[in-house]
């Protein structure tokens, strides 16, 4: 399924868990957030900014598309910290 994925072969959403999203060059057009939060273990924490960084890269596929979609979706009281793109 990963391999049609980043080929283009008819598959238009790809649901994936953080280890994907680390670890296969599989660039998208837009990646979502279902949380910020994560469970790394011991309990649940924020996303730590590299790993936030590593999986929104995803967005915008090099040489396809000029630019990038990250959706994040935020439920309940949630603080985020100030997010800066550069």
């Amino acid at each position: 399924m990963t391999t049609w994925f980043a080929f283009g072969c008819g598959v238009k959403v790809l649901f994936a868990t953080e280890t994907f999203a680390m670890g296969v060059n599989a660039p998208a057009k837009a990646v979502a957030f279902a949380s910020v939060r994560k469970f790394d273990g011991n309990g649940f924490r924020t996303l730590l900014p590299g790993e936030y960084t590593q999986m929104s890269g995803r967005a915008g596929r090099r040489g396809l598309d000029t630019t990038g979609t990250v959706v994040i979706l935020v439920r309940g009281d949630v603080t985020l910290p100030r997010l800066t793109v550069r």
